[in-house]
Formats: structure tokens, sequence, C-alpha cells
């Protein structure tokens, strides 16, 4: 069981509360992950590193705005704080000049196969513009762990932890000869990392997404689910709330691919000033008298003795 994000959180967010368009935030949250599973592939990070980066990054973005911390930022953050966490440390200019390389790749409308590394500008590391970048993944960071907790491992049991689990439950051992369950797994396995597009990891428990997953690849592949017992009824998961899971993560099958949206950073409010009043403002200051000005040595201290020279 992990933590969920309050409801009141999940309906308005601190990017809803910043007048940011709920639909630029689900492209954020859609881009910033798809930008940490491609950075996985390029760091070479074990899949389930990839998916709790992924993880920080939606929990992330229901303590902060988009509007406070920029999504490229924001996901190397999360790589690079990940690859501590599962123990599979990564340099931290490893970290930048990868998505450095995705983000180059971008502004080419490129892929990471087909576009040759001398297309890409170089960046020089100890220069400006890697120092730069630095220091908003640096930030990034801090504020993650100053957000969630130092103890971000408590927030990180994944679906796919569950997905083989149940898949062989419902339809067999996967390694048996001519067993439905193989095709099952991998197609709920990128379900599983579909999930982590979307806000699902915020919002319901991991095995909830699992199963869902699984339901989902058994419709898609026309497998039938158990009926006796049923098969919610074996994996002890709500149908009702199932099926809605399964529902949000096959509308993404749809969904064009995600791009990059700038949001303007917030404008610091000035420090608010005393306001005047009407009033007064129309009146001239009045003149301090003319023996108080006279001799500052003989007034009074605010005990009312003389103030000694």
């Amino acid at each position: 069981m992990v933590v969920l994000v309050p409801p009141h959180l999940l309906e308005n967010s601190p990017s809803a509360q910043d007048d940011i368009p709920s639909s630029d935030e689900e492209s954020l949250r859609n881009y910033g992950a798809d930008l940490i599973l491609r950075s996985g592939k390029l760091l070479k990070l074990p899949l389930m590193t990839v998916a709790s980066a992924a993880a920080i990054y939606q929990r992330f973005y229901f303590a902060k705005s988009f509007a406070d911390f920029d999504a490229r930022s924001v996901a190397a953050a999360s790589v690079a704080l990940a690859t501590k966490l599962d123990e599979n440390v990564r340099r931290l200019p490893d970290v930048i000049l990868v998505f450095y390389r995705l983000e180059m790749l971008e502004s080419l409308d490129g892929e990471e196969d087909d576009v040759k590394g001398s297309s890409i500008p170089p960046l020089e590391i100890g220069g400006p513009a890697f120092e730069s970048r630095k220091e908003k993944v640096v930030r990034a960071e801090r504020n993650i762990l100053r957000e969630l907790g130092f103890e971000v491992n408590m927030f990180l049991d994944l679906p796919h932890h569950y997905v083989l689990r149940y898949a062989s439950a419902l339809f067999g051992d996967p390694s048996a000869k001519g067993s439905k369950s193989r095709s099952i797994v991998q197609t709920s396995w990128n379900s599983a990392n579909d999930s982590l597009r979307t806000t699902l990891c915020c919002s319901h428990q991991p095995d909830v997404i699992a199963a869902a997953a699984v339901f989902l690849a058994a419709r898609s592949l026309n497998i039938p689910v158990p009926k006796r017992p049923p098969w919610h009824a074996s994996l002890e998961v709500d149908q009702t709330e199932t099926k809605r899971v399964a529902g949000i993560l096959h509308s993404l099958a749809g969904k064009p691919k995600p791009c990059y949206i700038t949001v303007p950073p917030k404008k610091k409010v000035p420090k608010s000033q005393p306001m005047a009043s009407p009033l007064t403002d129309s009146i001239a200051p009045c003149s301090p008298p003319a023996d108080a000005s006279e001799d500052k040595s003989d007034s009074e201290s605010p005990t009312g003795d003389r103030a000694r020279a």
C-alpha cells in the first residue's frame, strides 16, 4: 500500500491553481514521463529504476506547479534521484548530457537512432550552458526531497511488481508450453509502463493498476477472464475501480505523441506596501517642534530619564 495524493489535490492541482489549462498539464505529465522512459534507454537503466523516476515526477507535480519548475529539469532530477534510491547510480553530468541530447533531438525532429551525434551541438561539461542546466536540476532534486520527504521510496510500490503474479494467478505459469499467460504478461507490462504517463500512480494503488493492465491485456488479446471464481475476486480488487483504470489505460492508445509546452514562470509578487489613506495623502507632513530638534542630547529616554551626553 502506498500513500495516495488527497482527492482535493487530484481535483485541483498546484498547476490548476496557477491557471494552467488541464490539457497542458496532462500533456506535460505525459511528456515528462516519456522523456524519462527514453532517457532510461540511453543511460542503460533497469526498467524499475525508470518507472520509479516517472512515479517521482508525477507525484512532485502535486506538490509544485509547472509554473514553479520546468518539466525537463524535474524529469532529469527524478532520474538522478531514482538511480540513487535503486542503487543504480548514474553520474549527474551523464544524466544532464542525456537529457540535453534528447532535447536537441526534439528540435531536430529526430529519434535516438537516426540522428548522427555530429548533428547535435556539443555541451561542454563545466561550461556556462552546462552549469546553468546543472543548477536547475540540482534545485529540482533538492525540492523533490523537500516536498516528498527523504523517504521517497515509501511511495514507489509499482504495478510492475504485481503483473506477473496476477497473470499467473488467472492464466497459469507463463513459462509453461502453450500458456496464454506469456502474451498477457508482455501486454500488461506495456500497459503498466503507459500508466506512468498519467497520474494513476498517485490516485490508485499499484495492485489495482496491475489488475487493470492484466484485464485490459486479456480483452485486447480476446482471451476470456475467469468467471468462477470471478477474476476480480481472485485478485482481491474492486471490479468497478479496476475497470475504470483499464478504461484510462485504453484511452492512452489514441493520443498523439506528447510535446513540450513552455509555461511562463511565476512572477515574483512584490512585498506589499502599507496602503496610504486618500485623506492623509493630501495633508502635508507636520514639521517637528523647534525645541525638539535643537538639542537631541537632552531628549528623554523611554524610561522617562534624561539621556546621558
